[in-house]
């Protein structure tokens, strides 16, 4: 046998031979034996004593290089042949008794010899096949029995009837001309349909094993068997390029190689250019390369010389947009055909579901890498660092502390505000490269939240594992450079410790991020967990839950609070302020419930509630002809909410209430949280004839140049300057420069926090407009204020008489 440039492969032989009656053994019987590499024509003659003497006529065998087996496969060839025909010859002389082809005796000698010559060099070749392929079983050879035996009868019996043809008539020769060569097409077009059909049933059969194979790497090792065993090849290799989401592309493709054994090798890296390859990548078809006739050279050669394989079939993984990788298939495992062109067009219709397995498992790992990886910084998420903090603590040593510390970098907040949000997220970029370049004392990094990192720290003791949050909150304290700006980092950190605080990761997580929100809360830069906060934490939490249903069972409650005029002995309106009596935690301050509200969005219906509350107290005084006007307090989410000019319009004509009975109380940061589309809002309200207040002057930014700007109508100074002004001379003169600013520009002042009668006399003296505070009333249910109104109206009343209330200034 030849062998190919690089590696050897063995071919199957397909040889035919001829036995007629002994009538026509007078003359020469020639079969021929042909195949890739070598031919052989031989003659024989049969002599009276049954013996045949064979003469080689031509014998041409190719050993271009140097192969001693191809010459041992052409004697085996010819031993064969010679054997077939001596056999098929000496049984039917043996069996025939009688002379004339239309004897039925001669019939049964020659179809008695050629089926035993048949069988047994049936079986020869199933012998040398199955050593070839080293398969050799008794199954085999039996097999091989009943399609030869078939065969031989079939053939003989035609081979029978043309002879009696022929002695009928020369010219019938003609007709089995004729006959011979409609079977000869219809046996070829019935080949090539049971061809097609197999190849179908192979490529079904494909589909269903892509289809149940399950999205993973180890999955591509049985469905490139499937191909190999299909192809009946000695190897298939599949190159993988990486994805286009994929940070591998310099790493090369990714290769899978399966052997003749069914063993899979997965290997990754850069590989040696390949003229084949390139090729294929650049027109996406399939190529198919032999050297079964030792003729080629070049590129093709080189290819072949490079895989050490007689033969190469190459064809393009790809979808319908892009090119995923290359299948190549080298050598017939059998030796004995080569490779054809429908076996190319087989592979590549393999190869079409093969890239729909790749497809699949690309993204799950797609899906997978965002189940578990922060797409922005590429660390492991929440869930994935969780995964993480359980795998570390199912194996600990009870004698080391594991410390989770999460960073809240708050600075992204008006880095988003003021710069956008792609800056902020290259703020978060820049933070995670931190993370990544310090030292590796951190047992595991993830990005928690939005603008939260965790860490999970070892250490021998509590204090070590403290002492090791403190360094890295000093190691990510310096500027981060974000484009042409350097941005400080404002952090804060929360700590829970392993196991005394908490034996679950999740749990540990979570007090963890209860100690960042105290660390927030408190304005220190590293808080350590206590159990404590987890009962602040838990009563927020269930205030959330609460503060729905609240206003549906009537659980708040609007409670007023009266405001005196300093100058003259009149009452200048009341405020309205919110209450929540929980049936659990009993009287909840609003700083505890309101921000709750903002935070969840409740604050829309809780302001209508105290409209509406406010609106229809102010109704009743004014159905009993008390004109006292209501003041209600709006958060910044209410200030900026598209529908609150509607909201309030809609509160003053359900209750029939003169707008300028309503004030609406903003504070300072309310307002320049956000001037642009505030003060618009403010100007809105005017116009409606509603009157608007500043609450808590002096505690907010930037006002005074906006105050001139703003339709104001009072100014209300913060209680936390008024409570000091009688033993504080700063305090004092804070006060008496906002009542004086103020009056220049025309507002009425009123002044919080109002206490003890010092204050009162001392307010007085500079002028001021309105007194609020403990001093003249706590905050009252609406009917102990009726109560409250009549006994102040009875103490200032100059005759003792109680007379009809006189609000000014609504």
């Amino acid at each position: 046998m030849m062998t190919p440039p690089a590696g050897g492969s063995a071919r199957k032989f397909n040889f035919n031979y001829s036995v007629i009656n002994h009538e026509v053994m007078s003359h020469y019987a020639f079969v021929s034996v042909r195949n890739d590499w070598d031919t052989a024509v031989f003659s024989g003659r049969p002599e009276p004593l049954g013996e045949i003497h064979f003469t080689v006529t031509s014998l041409a065998v190719d050993r271009s290089n140097g192969s001693w087996t191809q010459g041992f496969r052409s004697v085996f060839n010819l031993g064969l042949q010679g054997l077939t025909v001596g056999l098929a010859v000496t049984i039917s002389h043996a069996v025939s008794i009688a002379d004339g082809i239309t004897d039925p005796v001669t019939w049964l000698a020659v179809v008695v010899g050629t089926v035993v010559a048949d069988l047994i060099s049936s079986m020869l070749v199933a012998f040398a096949i199955g050593v070839a392929e080293r398969q050799l079983s008794r199954r085999r050879l039996l097999s091989a029995i009943v399609p030869a035996a078939s065969l031989a009868v079939v053939g003989t019996a035609l081979g029978l009837v043309g002879m009696l043809v022929i002695s009928v008539s020369s010219w019938g020769g003609a007709l089995l001309v004729v006959v011979l060569v409609v079977a000869l097409y219809g046996h070829r077009a019935y080949g090539r349909f049971l061809a097609q059909h197999e190849r179908l049933g192979q490529v079904y059969a494909f589909s269903q094993l892509v289809e149940a194979a399950k999205p993973e790497p180890a999955a591509f090792g049985e469905l490139l068997e499937f191909i190999r065993e299909t192809l009946n090849a000695g190897r298939i290799t599949l190159l993988l390029w990486p994805a286009e989401d994929s940070n591998e592309g310099a790493a090369g493709p990714t290769t899978l190689r399966v052997d003749a054994d069914g063993n899979a090798d997965w290997s990754a890296g850069a590989i040696r250019r390949d003229p084949l390859r390139d090729a294929v990548r650049t027109d996406g078809r399939g190529r198919l390369v032999t050297n079964r006739h030792g003729t080629l050279d070049g590129p093709d050669w080189a290819a072949l010389a490079d895989r050490k394989a007689n033969e190469v079939m190459v064809v393009p993984l790809r979808t319908s947009d892009r090119l995923l990788g290359i299948v190549e298939v080298c050598d017939r495992q059998a030796k004995l055909n080569a490779f054809s062109a429908e076996e190319l067009r087989l592979l590549d219709n393999l190869a079409s579901h093969l890239a729909a397995a790749v497809e699949n498992q690309r993204l799950v790992e797609r899906l997978r890498m965002q189940a578990f990886q922060d797409q922005l910084t590429e660390l492991p998420n929440r869930i994935q660092f969780t995964a993480d903090i359980a795998q570390v603590l199912e194996g600990a040593d009870s004698d080391a502390a594991y410390g989770v510390a999460v960073f809240g970098v708050d600075s992204v907040v008006a880095v988003n505000d003021t710069l956008g949000h792609d800056a902020g997220d290259q703020l978060m970029i820049a933070v995670a490269d931190r993370l990544r370049r310090l030292p590796d004392s951190a047992v595991s990094v993830a990005r928690v939240g939005g603008n939260v990192f965790a860490l999970l720290l070892r250490g021998p003791d509590i204090p070590a594992v403290q002492a090791l949050v403190r360094a890295w909150h000093e190691r990510l304290y310096p500027p981060c450079q974000v484009g042409d700006l350097t941005i400080e980092l404002a952090l804060s950190g929360g700590l829970a410790i392993w196991p005394a605080h908490a034996s679950d990761a999740a749990v540990l997580l979570q007090r963890a991020n209860v100690a960042l929100q105290a660390a927030r809360n408190t304005g220190e830069s590293i808080v350590t967990f206590a159990a404590a906060m987890e009962h602040g934490s838990l009563r927020r939490l269930q205030l959330v839950t609460d503060l729905r249903s609240a206003l549906a069972a009537g659980q708040l409650a609007v409670h007023y609070q009266p405001k005196v005029s300093l100058t003259g002995d009149h009452i200048d309106g009341v405020e309205a302020l919110l209450r929540w009596e929980h049936p659990a935690y009993g009287n909840v301050p609003p700083d505890d419930f309101v921000p709750l509200a903002e935070q969840t969005g409740l604050i829309g219906p809780v302001t209508t509630f105290v409209l509406d509350s406010a609106l229809r107290q102010s109704r009743s005084w004014l159905d009993r002809g008390e004109r006292i006007g209501v003041a209600v307090n709006l958060s910044v989410r209410s200030l900026l909410d598209p529908e609150l000019v509607g909201q309030v319009s809609g509160a003053l004509a359900r209750s029939g209430v003169p707008a300028e009975l309503l004030t609406l109380e903003i504070t300072e940061g309310t307002v320049m949280a956000e001037p642009g589309r505030s003060i618009p809002v403010l100007h809105h309200l005017h116009e409606l004839g509603v009157r608007l207040a500043i609450d808590d002057f002096g505690t907010g930014y930037s006002s005074l140049s906006y105050l001139r700007r703003l339709p104001v109508d009072t100014v209300k100074i913060d209680k936390g300057f008024v409570i000091g002004m009688g033993s504080d001379a700063g305090d004092l003169a804070i006060v008496r420069a906002i009542v004086e600013l103020c009056h220049s520009l025309r507002f009425q002042v009123v002044a919080e926090g109002v206490e003890d009668e010092l204050s009162r006399d001392l307010l007085r003296g500079m002028g001021c407009d309105t007194a609020q505070g403990y001093l003249i009333s706590r905050p009252l249910p609406a009917d102990r204020l009726d109560a409250w109104l009549a006994a102040w109206l009875a103490a200032h009343a100059p005759d003792g008489r109680v007379r009809r209330l006189h609000v000014s200034g609504g």
